[in-house]
């Protein structure tokens, strides 16, 4: 039980900072965690305080490489509301709405300007129908499933607040 709370510590206090460390003071603090696991392994004494400081270090420096990591996937503030054109692979059922359809896709491949663009390599796209009176009718996105490779132009922007759970 006492080595449960160390670790949710380290990744709450984690969950505090203002901004993320850099990769490499996250590999130092790893390699500290490391040398007391060392010492709670070697020490009679310290061992259950060098253990619970080496979990509450690990998962501090764990939450935060992962958020790194995260952050780095995220749309280049210039690449947004632009036209990009996107190929890769739908990768879960699309939800049919009553104007559209929403569904996640897999990016393999996005141009911009006649040459490669850093978006995240997941994201969720929105195709909607039109507003004019046959919109109902004309709906090319019916055939849309699951697995299907595609390739179009869309235009990107960030997620807005609770669509965003790593923002």
């Amino acid at each position: 039980m006492p080595a449960t709370v160390a670790g949710i510590a380290g990744a709450a206090l984690q969950m505090q900072q203002a901004a993320l460390w850099s990769p490499g003071a996250y590999a130092a603090l790893l390699a500290l965690a490391t040398c007391l696991l060392v010492l709670a392994r070697l020490g009679s004494r310290a061992r259950a305080p060098a253990l619970l400081l080496a979990l509450a270090c690990a998962l501090f420096a764990v939450t935060g490489l992962r958020g790194g990591l995260r952050l780095a996937d995220a749309l280049p503030a210039a690449l947004e509301g632009q036209d990009i054109v996107v190929t890769g692979v739908v990768a879960e059922l699309p939800r049919q709405l009553t104007d559209g359809v929403r569904f996640t896709f897999e990016v393999e491949e996005a141009l911009y300007g006649g040459g490669h663009a850093a978006v995240p390599g997941r994201i969720s796209l929105g195709w909607y129908r039109g507003w004019h009176e046959d919109s109902l009718i004309a709906a090319p996105f019916d055939a849309l499933r699951a697995g299907q490779r595609l390739r179009f132009t869309v235009r990107l922007k960030q997620p807005p607040g609770t669509l965003n759970p790593h923002g």
